[in-house]
């Protein structure tokens, strides 16, 4: 604990300096000059950099709560270095009600993703569902779509490879979802009745996003992803070996 006060602090002072003395001016227009792009990508990798080096500490019951805070953050960053017009926006925020309906859904019937129910650090809950999750649902399928456009430009491969990121991610996350108290599946794991329902909706997501979104911004779009396969896949090897 000492230890991670002292480096805090440190960095802290460090960063007094630069900002605070005679040249900041300067520093604040080398600051600016950075494209966008790369300031949110370091963003990005700030945050979840911080969650994994303190999970790895000992401390996951601080940093996982903090997960909306995270979500929010990469929506901001997304929203801002990627290119969406007022037309993706409105369709974006549809894919969020719809994923959160979709949840609603399953937590209260059981009939869509199988048996199961929120935990705690997903933020604040309603009808049982948080809200964050529908976010989660809006920015995945956002990021995912740009990567899939690398492999095509019909319509259909690119939501079919789209859900298919979503699906290959989800599994993972499957591994650790009770760990984190993000949700829990009777029985332990989520069930193949699961993966179906997250690629049937993925797959419409997909294929209603796809006409308003462009590749700007593309570049920050894998690392958001790559962000979310490395907090879950480093937290793989802490809670599971």
């Amino acid at each position: 604990m000492t230890l991670g006060f002292g480096y805090c602090r440190s960095m802290y002072e460090r960063l007094k300096m630069w900002f605070w003395s005679d040249k900041s001016e300067e520093h604040w227009t080398v600051i600016r000059s950075i494209p966008s792009q790369y300031v949110g990508i370091g963003i990005l990798w700030l945050f979840v950099g911080s969650a994994l080096i303190g999970m790895i500490l000992g401390y996951a019951e601080w940093f996982l709560p903090k997960t909306p805070l995270n979500l929010t953050i990469s929506l901001v960053v997304i929203m801002y270095c990627v290119s969406i017009s007022k037309k993706a926006m409105i369709v974006l925020f549809a894919i969020m009600l719809m994923g959160y309906l979709a949840e609603v859904a399953g937590v209260h019937t059981g009939q869509i993703f199988g048996q199961y129910y929120y935990g705690e650090n997903l933020g604040i809950k309603v009808f049982e569902v948080p809200l964050m999750i529908g976010v989660f649902w809006g920015i995945l399928t956002m990021v995912t779509n740009q990567i899939a456009r690398d492999w095509s430009d019909k319509r259909w491969v690119v939501s079919l490879t789209g859900a298919g990121l979503m699906v290959w991610l989800d599994l993972l996350m499957e591994q650790l979802a009770s760990d984190y108290d993000f949700w829990h599946f009777d029985g332990g794991l989520a069930g193949i009745q699961n993966y179906i329902a997250w690629f049937a909706l993925a797959y419409g997501f997909q294929y209603l996003i796809y006409p308003y979104l462009t590749m700007k911004g593309r570049r920050v779009s894998i690392h958001l992803f790559l962000s979310q396969f490395a907090f879950f896949w480093v937290g793989y090897l802490i809670f599971r070996t």
